[in-house]
């Protein structure tokens, strides 16, 4: 309770301590290839919340406007300037952007959280449902389900499925810069 003789509450504290972490992340610094800077400050992103999971949660406008987030906010901004797009639209990108992420570090947190919880890993966890799975599949009544099952690659590697899913978040942003 001493820590509230220096902030006024607890969205103060997390405004500070986000701010703090912002101080971290790198000015992204433009090539002229719009979808190489937006994958690569998609993973500066990626390094940050990972480092601090806590800010996955976390809405960027609520977070304050400290100077850290203002200068990352800024140099990421400027990564799709110049490119004929309303500021409405650079803004749209970077937030499409920053949800994909914090959804998909928010995931990756959760499952690393619940292995340290319950010491099973994903594969221990999966087969605990095993029974189950099969009884689904047998059902006939979620063919795709069952197709993810069989056909799927049980838990890819963090970073392999990162990528190939913001590869598919960037081809979806493609249309702005047409």
């Amino acid at each position: 309770m001493s820590l509230y003789r220096y902030v006024e509450s607890r969205d103060e504290l997390i405004q500070l301590m986000a701010d703090h972490a912002y101080a971290e992340f790198p000015a992204a610094s433009r090539s002229g290839d719009w979808r190489a800077d937006l994958a690569e400050a998609a993973r500066r992103i990626r390094r940050t919340t990972l480092k601090h999971p806590w800010l996955a949660g976390q809405s960027v406008p609520r977070t304050g406007l400290g100077p850290n987030l203002l200068r990352m906010m800024e140099s990421t901004l400027a990564l799709v300037d110049g490119y004929g797009l309303h500021i409405d639209q650079m803004l749209d990108l970077l937030l499409t952007l920053q949800a994909f992420v914090n959804g998909y570090v928010l995931n990756e947190v959760t499952e690393r959280d619940a292995q340290h919880r319950t010491g099973a890993n994903a594969q221990q966890a999966q087969e605990r449902h095993v029974p189950r799975v099969r009884e689904v599949i047998a059902s006939g009544q979620f063919p795709l389900l069952a197709r993810v099952v069989t056909e799927s690659q049980d838990n890819p590697e963090p970073d392999l499925a990162f990528e190939r899913r913001l590869h598919y978040v960037l081809n979806g942003l493609a249309w702005a810069f047409t």
